[in-house]
């Protein structure tokens, strides 16, 4: 008897739900990342008509973002 072999690469895609949960947003907030060419958010991977993003993609592009601390922005006076 055969067994199915696991496929790592499976478990490594977030469907969207997950994804606005992760960082705290709506859907429209994804819209519009996926829309700024600045901002750099991976683009999804479409299975039928769901959205899944490569988990490490996700964390290269976390990864690349400027920290932020909570709280307000520090400024320098001029």
């Amino acid at each position: 008897m055969q067994t199915a072999e696991f496929d790592q690469d499976a478990a490594a895609y977030i469907p969207g739900p997950k994804v606005r949960a992760r960082y705290g947003v709506t859907d429209m907030s994804i819209h519009r990342w996926l829309n700024d060419a600045e901002m750099g958010f991976p683009r999804p991977y479409y299975f039928g008509r769901f959205r899944y993003w490569l988990l490490a993609e996700l964390e290269a592009w976390e990864q690349s973002q400027p920290r932020r601390r909570h709280g307000k922005a520090k400024t320098e006076a001029v």
